[in-house]
């Protein structure tokens, strides 16, 4: 990353204004399995802080902001729903993974780091993403 990129003390939307700046381009942000960030920081001064950064972020339209999530996640991203308006209006919910998919992708992450790696492990692997619920995009 460009050090002159690194968040400094200002809040999201200001990260995202001070990046197209400099830039002369549109900021698109990717919050990846955001049910964690759900999890483990809800009612919290943190969670707080985040969520009002978000929504401003996401209403002042400075960049495009995409949240990924698992479905069953979804009702507590609800609680966003009284800040950001129409939160769930540009919903994308995407299919889950086939096992065979998911295990092409195992190998393909092993090999990018030569990592050695037994069948049954690709098996395994894959058959625990393939048989995730979906994941929405926001």
């Amino acid at each position: 990353a460009d050090e002159s990129f690194f968040a400094q003390s200002e809040t999201l939307q200001q990260l995202l204004r001070r990046v197209r700046a400099a830039t002369g381009r549109k900021v698109a942000l990717l919050l990846d399995q955001f049910e964690d960030y759900l999890r483990f920081h809800s009612g919290t001064d943190f969670s707080d802080d985040f969520d009002a950064e978000v929504a401003q972020a996401v209403t002042s339209r400075e960049g495009q902001i995409v949240i990924a999530l698992q479905a069953h996640a979804v009702t507590t991203f609800d609680r966003l729903s009284h800040i950001i308006p129409n939160l769930m209006g540009h919903r994308v919910e995407l299919k889950p993974v086939s096992v065979e998919a998911a295990g092409e992708m195992v190998r393909a992450l092993a090999d990018e780091e030569a990592i050695p790696i037994d069948d049954g492990v690709v098996a395994a692997l894959a058959d625990g993403f393939g048989a995730n619920d979906g994941v929405l995009v926001n």
